[in-house]
């Protein structure tokens, strides 16, 4: 295996390919973008490239891994720390979830409707599936302590966790496809969001076998954030200012 020049090896060059290759694939997709280009942009040699990944597709994953872990290190440490009850820990994961969206949309707008392009389907799924891995095992467990707590009624928690995060992904797919597609007035839109969250919570509690109301409502403000900078680039052409946002 071909090592580093010299040269290179006082950065960390793994990095910056990670780096180059999340900027170039969700720019114009993963399909579009050759191995040489992504050596060519991070000003780095093909042994280096080679030296850290086998294959393009061994980058994409290490790019799904950085996107993932980002957004998935928050709640599922929420889920694990055992303070309060089963139902308490799964709001702490959603709340968790929630207040990383709210912290990083008004940075990761473009990121988010590059994501949802075409050309970027395969990383999407990678990363969904990815994220099946890191949440679904923190989940069952929780949810094999609400059983034994009788706060739920789950006959088999590993199910429920896989079905409960796909429902919620799905869910979230949804949400954001809308937005993207939609002409609604943003009031207009907001109502039709809730509507839809209500539900789907509605629905997580029967799953569950949890009491009616149980889990937190919807977030209204994260519902408003994603219409506002979402949408924006459609109607202003311009991305949305980050003054008055806070970082989770």
């Amino acid at each position: 295996m071909a090592r580093p020049k010299k040269d290179e090896q006082t950065r960390d060059t793994r990095a910056d390919l990670v780096h180059v290759a999340r900027r170039m694939f969700l720019t114009d997709g993963y399909d579009a973008i050759a191995v040489n280009a992504i050596i060519e942009a991070a000003g780095l040699s093909k042994g280096t490239f080679y030296y850290h990944f086998g294959t393009k597709s061994d980058l994409l994953d290490a790019v799904v891994e950085q996107i993932t872990l980002e957004g998935w290190q928050a709640p599922r440490a929420a889920i694990e720390h055992r303070e309060g009850s089963a139902i308490d820990r799964i709001n702490r994961f959603m709340e968790a979830a929630r207040r990383w969206r709210r912290g990083t949309l008004p940075r990761m707008a473009k990121l988010t409707r590059a994501m949802y392009l075409p050309e970027n389907a395969q990383l999407r799924e990678r990363m969904w599936n990815r994220r099946l891995q890191i949440a679904a095992p923190a989940l069952a467990e929780c949810l094999r302590d609400g059983k034994a707590e009788q706060v739920l009624g789950v006959d088999d928690p590993e199910s429920a966790a896989r079905v409960f995060l796909v429902t919620t992904g799905a869910c979230a797919d949804d949400l954001v496809r809308t937005i993207l597609a939609s002409d609604e007035s943003e009031a207009d839109l907001h109502r039709s969001l809730m509507a839809r969250s209500v539900a789907m919570l509605k629905a997580l509690e029967s799953l569950l076998g949890a009491p009616a109301a149980s889990l937190a409502p919807p977030d209204e403000r994260l519902l408003k954030l994603m219409i506002r900078h979402l949408r924006m680039p459609r109607f202003a052409g311009v991305d949305p200012p980050a003054e008055g946002m806070t970082q989770p």
